[in-house]
């Protein structure tokens, strides 16, 4: 069976530098015959972009300028050219503090979705995956409109529907496979806070995805038969979940 050729990216920095040799590891060996591995790192200098390399993965270095918000979403947008230029079938955005398993890829692939992630835990130890559930009539049962709450019982929720292949609103896009015909409609875009200080009230690329792949009736998949491993910032430390 022929698969199809995906290119896994993100956008980093050297704030995530402390985990990237263990991440380098685990994305250059996984179980899938025809993937490129590509970074985008906005470090306000070019030492993390050269350790990159030194990893023999492809990256671009872009100056962070302006907004923190927009200038990651240039980042996957020119992740998302590249996808579109390199005949490419499907992003795989992972972000360089997720550890997805040898065969998680390959999973997801199977799936045969336009969108399909894998749930993580986020924030903090213990803390939620960040899912927005749809109800029997597939209506978006989240408390508002930029997904910046997540319901009270997603965990409860997640463990209901523990290996099955469910329907969701959102997700978020940290180990997510996107089809190349999806970002062929929907490019990245963010929303900036008239208040550039109030980061809590400007939306990410990735609320405004899901968003509009609700608005062009693209469904979004959650494959509750992975659980990969964030380390954000060392917080999680509980390695039985990923067993």
């Amino acid at each position: 069976m022929s698969l199809p050729k995906i290119l896994l990216a993100a956008p980093t920095s050297d704030k995530k530098d402390y985990c990237f040799d263990k991440w380098a590891d685990t994305v250059l060996n996984l179980d899938y015959p025809s993937y490129s591995v590509m970074l985008v790192d906005n470090s306000h200098d070019e030492e993390y972009y050269h350790k990159i390399l030194d990893r023999g993965i492809y990256c671009i270095h872009v100056k962070p300028e302006g907004n923190v918000v927009d200038y990651i979403t240039d980042c996957q947008n020119l992740i998302r050219y590249y996808v579109l230029k390199g005949g490419y079938d499907y992003l795989f955005s992972l972000e360089t503090d997720v550890f997805p398993q040898r065969d998680t890829l390959l999973s997801l692939v199977l799936n045969n979705k336009p969108v399909v992630t894998a749930p993580y835990l986020v924030q903090y130890k213990g803390g939620d995956p960040t899912i927005c559930w749809l109800d029997a009539n597939d209506q978006h049962i989240g408390k508002n409109s930029y997904l910046q709450t997540r319901l009270v019982d997603t965990k409860e929720t997640l463990h209901r529907v523990t290996g099955k292949l469910v329907k969701v609103f959102a997700c978020g896009i940290g180990c997510t496979l996107i089809h190349s015909e999806v970002l062929r409609e929907i490019p990245f875009r963010s929303e900036v806070a008239d208040n550039e200080t109030r980061m809590d009230k400007s939306v990410f690329s990735d609320s405004l995805f899901y968003i509009d792949c609700m608005k062009k009736k693209i469904p979004c998949y959650l494959d509750t038969s992975l659980l990969v491993r964030h380390e954000y910032s060392g917080w999680d430390d509980n390695l039985d979940l990923y067993k």
